[in-house]
């Protein structure tokens, strides 16, 4: 029975540990390996494309804030003239 077990304990192959700083290491410097990869992917708009894009969003802000200033202006003056009829 002891034999059995010295054979199996044989059998496996040992494992060289590392220190946790050299794992750590590793981590980091795989890390900024994928960032590195996943910088070279990235696409960028022209400067025309974001100039329009960018023109698109002023434009959409500012129809949105004529409307919200209308829409509080008309409420304002109808609140005044109920009070004033109250």
């Amino acid at each position: 029975m002891a034999e059995e077990k010295n054979a199996v304990e044989t059998a496996k192959p040992k494992k060289e540990k590392t220190p946790k700083a050299q794992k750590e290491k590793g981590k980091i410097a795989k890390f900024f390996a994928d960032l590195k990869s996943e910088r070279k992917k990235i696409t960028w708009y022209s400067k025309k494309d974001t100039m329009k894009s960018s023109a698109l969003v002023i434009g959409v802000l500012v129809v949105f804030a004529a409307v919200i200033f209308g829409v509080d202006w008309c409420f304002a003056n109808l609140i005044a003239l109920l009070a004033k009829l109250g």
